[in-house]
């Protein structure tokens, strides 16, 4: 919950079970609320949204979304750049990924335009809990490591959860990588990168004890940083 108004208003959320029991009581900054509230019975849930204090009116922006088996979640596929806008405050936008036990997941997320949007994402284990996050401007970015097979949950926000923007998005595995060109010692290849946040993943067969020099030059002449 996000509070748009700009006042005083001081964010306040709530859920209850079907009995009417409250579940979860969440309170949080003097604009923004959030929470990961587990359910423990079928059936209706009541949830409120008001002032801490009880005394301030505002405005504000609301966002509900499971975290495992997630509603409208976008499949993502592996060493592809996926691009979306955030339009409301305190939106999320969801991504699905399968994974295995012994996978290690890149997650990049980058605000491709200088706008007031702090990019921010958080993966969440098949069973709703958090296996990562990131956050930072221009590119949030992690390493995750699965601890079980299943699907996985990656929601996209803003971290202070103000702004709206576009964002793209892309992933990979560090271990056994999609599309990965193989490389020798040795050798000198070219590549480019196409749209960032983009990587580009090469394999090498290497011993324990093994020295590696790497060299990189932007042969562009653009403002890439390699």
């Amino acid at each position: 919950v996000y509070d748009t108004s700009g006042t005083a208003f001081y964010p306040n959320v709530r859920v209850y079970d079907p009995t009417g029991a409250q579940v979860c009581n969440f309170i949080g900054s003097t604009t923004l609320v959030e929470g990961l509230c587990l359910l423990a019975a079928n059936g209706t849930h009541t949830l409120v949204v008001g002032d801490y204090f009880g005394i301030t009116s505002g405005a504000y922006s609301l966002f509900i979304q499971r975290t495992n088996n997630p509603s409208g979640a976008t499949p993502l596929n592996l060493d592809q750049v996926v691009t979306g806008t955030l339009t409301w405050a305190a939106q999320g936008k969801t991504y699905t990924l399968t994974g295995a036990v012994s996978d290690q997941w890149l997650v990049r997320l980058l605000e491709p335009v200088d706008t007031a949007y702090y990019p921010q994402f958080q993966v969440y284990h098949p069973d709703g809990t958090l296996l990562c996050s990131g956050a930072n401007n221009p590119l949030a970015e992690a390493l995750c490591t699965p601890n079980a097979d299943g699907t996985y949950t990656l929601i996209v926000q803003d971290y202070y959860g103000a702004s709206g923007g576009t964002y793209r998005l892309y992933t990979q595995r560090t271990n056994n990588p999609v599309n990965a060109t193989p490389i020798n010692f040795g050798d000198t290849l070219s590549g480019t990168i196409g749209v960032n946040p983009q990587v580009r993943a090469y394999t090498f067969s290497a011993a324990a004890g093994d020295r590696v020099f790497l060299d990189v030059y932007d042969t562009s002449g653009t403002a890439v940083y390699p």
